[in-house]
C-alpha cells in the first residue's frame, strides 16, 4: 500500500521533544505528507518562511520561544501568516486554548498522553485528538 493523497505537500513540526517529531512524522509521512522537523521556535520560523509548509503542528513549552510567540510571529509575518497551525501540546488548560486561538491557531489539542492512551495499543500509532474551535 502507498503512499495517499498528500503526496509532495508539507508539514511542519515544531516541538522540542523528539518522541513527538517521530510520531508525527512516521504517521504524516504513512499518508503522503513531507514532515519537517524543528526543535525551537526560532529554528521553526525560518523553516516555515523558507520552505513554506501547508500547515504547522506546533507545541507551546519550548526553549528560546514558546508555543504563543512562535505562532504571533508567524501570524504577523506575510510570508507564513496564512499557513493553518495546530497546537499539539501537553499543558492546554482553557484560557491557553483561548490565547492561541485568538493568536490565530487553526485548532489546539491537549496532546499529554493519559492512562487510557499510554495502555492501549494505539499509543504509538495513533495521533492525539484534536479539538477545534
Amino acid at each position: 500500500m502507498g503512499t495517499v493523497g498528500h503526496t509532495g505537500q508539507k508539514v511542519l513540526v515544531i516541538d522540542d521533544d523528539p518522541v513527538m517529531h517521530r510520531l508525527f512524522g512516521n504517521i504524516l509521512h504513512q499518508v503522503g505528507y513531507t514532515v519537517m522537523v524543528a526543535n525551537c521556535g526560532l529554528t521553526g520560523l525560518d523553516l516555515a518562511e523558507h520552505d513554506q509548509p501547508q500547515i504547522i503542528i506546533l507545541d507551546y513549552v519550548m526553549p528560546d520561544m514558546d508555543g504563543l510567540e512562535t505562532l504571533k510571529e508567524l501570524k504577523s509575518r506575510e510570508s507564513t501568516r496564512s499557513i493553518p497551525v495546530l497546537i499539539a501540546t501537553g499543558y492546554l488548560d482553557a484560557p491557553s486554548s483561548e490565547k492561541f486561538m485568538t493568536a490565530g491557531a487553526a485548532a489546539c489539542c491537549d496532546s499529554a498522553p493519559t492512562t487510557a492512551t499510554t495502555r492501549s495499543p494505539w499509543a504509538r500509532t495513533s495521533p492525539p485528538g484534536w479539538c477545534t474551535r
